[in-house]
C-alpha cells in the first residue's frame, strides 16, 4: 500500500505522460480482478454512485438495470472493486485481467455435485461473494468506452484473460477524492493449498457449510470483543535497536510516511486453513503479531497499560509428549553437544521435523532461514531469520545432519512423530486451543491478544491467563506443561 502523497506522486508522474506511454510494458504481468479492495472515502463513494447512474442511462434499460435497493448496493460494490483492483494493480505498473466467461462466476452441477469456479457464491479470500459476469462485462465496457480505462479482449484459445488498466482521465477523478488507499477485506474463515517453501499458498474456494459458519461466526465474535479495547503501541525512540530498526523500515517501505497510523489499523483476526479444516487454523491478520519482532511486543498496551506476554514451552515437542504418553523434557531443545547459541537453530529445526514429511524436506526447508527472503505479501526482502554458529557453522549436511540424529536420540520416545506431516495437525489443535483461551478471558471481560501460542495480556491478569493456558491444554493432552 501507498499514502496519499506517494500514490499522488505516481499518478501524476502517470498522467503527464501520453496515453501510449503509460501503458504498462508487459500487459500479461497482471493481477486477477478479486473485488476484494474497499474504501471508506465519502467523495469516492458519491463518484461511485455517479459512474452507477451514468451506466444506467447508457444502457437505457437494456442492461445494468433493478433498483431494489440489494441490487444497486451490488452494482455499486462492482464499479468500486473494480475500479480499486485496476488502481492498485497500475500503482504496482501491472493491469488487471478477469474471465468474460459466464461460466467462472456461477456455481455449476456436474453429475449431481456442485463445482467451485473461481467467482461462484462460495467463501473464498474474495471477501464478497455472488459476483455477476454480466455486471462485470457491463462496466468494464462502459469505462473502455467513456476513455475511462484500456481494454483489451482475452484469446481463449491461448487461454488469455481479457485485461484493463485505468486511463489518466480515471486517474484524476480518483485524485479528486483524496482518497489515501483502499485496503482488503479479508474472508475470516480462509482456506489455502499446502505451501511449499517460500510460496504464498493458492487460495481455494469452498462452499459455506454448518461448520464453516460456525467457524466464521466464532472468529467474528473475537473480533468484536477486541474491537472493545484500546489497543496501541508505545514506539520506541531509540534506532539502534536492530529490531527496531528492521520493523521500522519495513512498514515505512509498505505503508509510505504514515506507516504507523495503517499499521495500527489492522485488528481483525482471519483463520488460515490449509487443504481442509482439520489442519491449520491459526489465528491471522492483526499487527501485534504481522513482522512484530518479540523483543518489540513489550512496548503493546492494552487500555493504556503495560502488558506481558505468556508462552506455551515448547508447546509442539509437548503435544507430542502428550500423545506418546511419555513426560515432556525440562526443555526438549537443549540437546548434548550443543549449547545456549545453537537453540534457536534447535527449534527450528523440531519444528520441520514435524511439518515436513521427509527428512530431505525438513533439511531444505531450515537452509532457507539462513538466507534472505522476498516477503512473499509485500515482495521486501526481508534479513535471515536464522545465523550460523560456531557449532553450526554452515548449512551443508555436513552440519545439519548430526543435528537432526541428536535431536532423535534425544526424543526417540516420539519419533513415530518425526517426519510424518503431523505439523499442520498440530496447529490446528494449538488454534483450538487458542480459541479457547481468548472465550475464557473476554468472557472475564479480559482482553488477551493471540499470536499463534502465545497471548499478550495486561500485566495484571497474567496468572489468570496462565490457568485457563494449562487447563485447555491438559484437557486435550492429558500432560502439564510450562508456560513462559
Amino acid at each position: 500500500m501507498y499514502d496519499a502523497d506517494t500514490q499522488d506522486e505516481i499518478i501524476d508522474y502517470w498522467i503527464e505522460q501520453e496515453i501510449e506511454a503509460s501503458k504498462p510494458k508487459i500487459r500479461y504481468y497482471a493481477d486477477r480482478l478479486h473485488f476484494k479492495y474497499h474504501s471508506d472515502n465519502d467523495k469516492f463513494a458519491a463518484l461511485v454512485d455517479k459512474i452507477h447512474d451514468d451506466i444506467v442511462a447508457y444502457y437505457d434499460g437494456a442492461r445494468f438495470n433493478g433498483t431494489k435497493a440489494h441490487i444497486v448496493k451490488a452494482k455499486k460494490d462492482h464499479i468500486a472493486g473494480i475500479i480499486l483492483h485496476g488502481l492498485m494493480s497500475y500503482i504496482r505498473g501491472k493491469w488487471t485481467h478477469y474471465p468474460r466467461d459466464h461460466h467462472q462466476y456461477k456455481a455449476n452441477k456436474i453429475k449431481g455435485k456442485r463445482i467451485k469456479p473461481r467467482y461462484c457464491k462460495s467463501r473464498s479470500h474474495a471477501g464478497i461473494e455472488g459476483m455477476s459476469c454480466q455486471h462485470t462485462k457491463d462496466i468494464i465496457d462502459y469505462l473502455a468506452v467513456k476513455g475511462l480505462v484500456l481494454h483489451q479482449t482475452g484469446r481463449k484459445r491461448d487461454k488469455v484473460e481479457s485485461s484493463y488498466t485505468p486511463t489518466p482521465a480515471l486517474l484524476k477523478m480518483i485524485k479528486k477524492t483524496k482518497m489515501v488507499h483502499p485496503y482488503l477485506i479479508k474472508e475470516l474463515i480462509q482456506l489455502r493449498a499446502s505451501r511449499q517453501a517460500n510460496i504464498k499458498k493458492p487460495f481455494i474456494d469452498y462452499l459455506d457449510t454448518k461448520e464453516t459458519n460456525q467457524l466464521r461466526d466464532a472468529v467474528n465474535w473475537i473480533n468484536q470483543q477486541t474491537s472493545n479495547y484500546d489497543i496501541g503501541f508505545r514506539w520506541p525512540v531509540d534506532d539502534q535497536d536492530q529490531g527496531w530498526a528492521t520493523f521500522k523500515t519495513f512498514y515505512k517501505r509498505y505503508y509510505g510516511a504514515d506507516w504507523q497510523d495503517h499499521y495500527l489499523k489492522k485488528t481483525r483476526y482471519h483463520r488460515s486453513f490449509s487443504d481442509n479444516f482439520e489442519h491449520g487454523g491459526r489465528w491471522y491478520g492483526v499487527w501485534w503479531q504481522d513482522h512484530c519482532p518479540t523483543k518489540l511486543r513489550q512496548y503493546i498496551t492494552i487500555d493504556g497499560q503495560k502488558t506481558i506476554e505468556r508462552d506455551y514451552k515448547a508447546l509442539h515437542p509437548s503435544m507430542a509428549c502428550g500423545l506418546a504418553g511419555v513426560p515432556i523434557p525440562d526443555d526438549p531443545y537443549q540437546i548434548e553437544g550443543y549449547d545456549i547459541t545453537d537453540r534457536k537453530i534447535m527449534k527450528a529445526m523440531m519444528l520441520r521435523i514435524f511439518n515436513a514429511s521427509s527428512q530431505e524436506a525438513a533439511l531444505n526447508s531450515l537452509r532457507l532461514e539462513f538466507r534472505q527472503h522476498k516477503d512473499v505479501n509485500t515482495g521486501i526482502w526481508m534479513p535471515a531469520s536464522l545465523a550460523y554458529t560456531a557449532n553450526i557453522p554452515d548449512c551443508k549436511n555436513s552440519s545439519l545432519l548430526p543435528l537432526v540424529n541428536a535431536l532423535k536420540k534425544k526424543h526417540a520416545a516420539i519419533q513415530d512423530y518425526f517426519f510424518s506431516g503431523i505439523g499442520l495437525k498440530m496447529q490446528f489443535w494449538d488454534s483450538v486451543i487458542a480459541h479457547k483461551v481468548m472465550v475464557d478471558m473476554f468472557n472475564q471481560n479480559i482482553c488477551a491478544l493471540c499470536i499463534h501460542d502465545s497471548f499478550i495480556i495486561q500485566t495484571k491478569y497474567k496468572d489468570i491467563l496462565d490457568q485457563s493456558m494449562q487447563t485447555h491444554f491438559y484437557n486435550k493432552f492429558k500432560i502439564k506443561i510450562q508456560i513462559d
